[in-house]
């Protein structure tokens, strides 16, 4: 087994998440707002945290997305379409299976 940067390894798990859309699921959260209730979703993949303030009638007044370090890219990398990230992504599947079990 190789040595992967922390760096690497953090953006290699928000594949998935680029890849087929955030795995959403309710979570209390600290923040607080002035313009209606907060409603925190957390990816349970990559840890982002979509806030939602809702209204008094239950509908969207904002929404801000709270993104893990490393998520975003850098200045001057390459932004890749979905269709690269499914390729990465299978390719990252083929690398945890036993050798046998490999795709050709």
């Amino acid at each position: 087994m190789s040595y992967e940067t922390t760096w690497f390894s953090e953006r290699r798990g928000y594949v998935r998440c680029r890849t087929i859309g955030h795995s959403w699921f309710d979570y209390d959260s600290t923040w607080t707002t002035t313009m209606g209730y907060p409603l925190t979703l957390r990816c349970e993949r990559c840890g982002t945290e979509r806030r939602d303030v809702i209204g008094a009638f239950g509908q969207l007044v904002t929404r801000h997305y709270h993104k893990p370090e490393n998520y975003d890219l850098t200045p001057g990398e390459e932004r890749l379409a979905r269709s690269d990230f499914r390729l990465i992504l299978l390719e990252l599947r083929n690398e945890d299976r036993p050798p046998q079990a490999r795709a050709i």
